[in-house]
């Protein structure tokens, strides 16, 4: 007999059980993919997270970022930085707004 996948279900259990769930065998071959969709959108919502945690200028994890006035410990650059993704992410396509004239002032001081 094959490998099969453990899926962890949720299955009525006394209340003197410790684990809540069960691993029980699939014997879908559908589920595979379900479960490597969900796995793959939980590492990317992880990964956005920890990313706007640790790079977000505004985010304030240690005792010194919170103890000082915002005004003093502000860097441009470093605002710059963050948000220099998303300018060319909303800039990929053409659309109206970016391929009007008054666009040009936008992406002088980009790159």
């Amino acid at each position: 007999m094959r490998d099969r996948i453990r899926v962890p279900v949720s299955v009525p259990t006394g209340p003197m059980v410790k684990r809540k769930f069960t691993l029980v065998p699939s014997h879908d071959v559908e589920i595979y993919l379900l479960i490597f969709c969900v796995s793959v959108r939980f590492t990317l919502g992880v990964f956005s997270c920890l990313r706007h945690v640790l790079f977000n200028p505004d985010v304030n994890v240690s005792r010194y970022r919170r103890k000082t006035p915002s005004w003093e410990r502000y860097n441009r650059e470093d605002g710059e930085m963050f948000s220099h993704n998303r300018h060319h992410l909303a800039n990929l396509r053409p659309n109206p707004v970016n391929m009007s004239p008054d666009a040009g002032k936008l992406y002088e001081d980009v790159d």
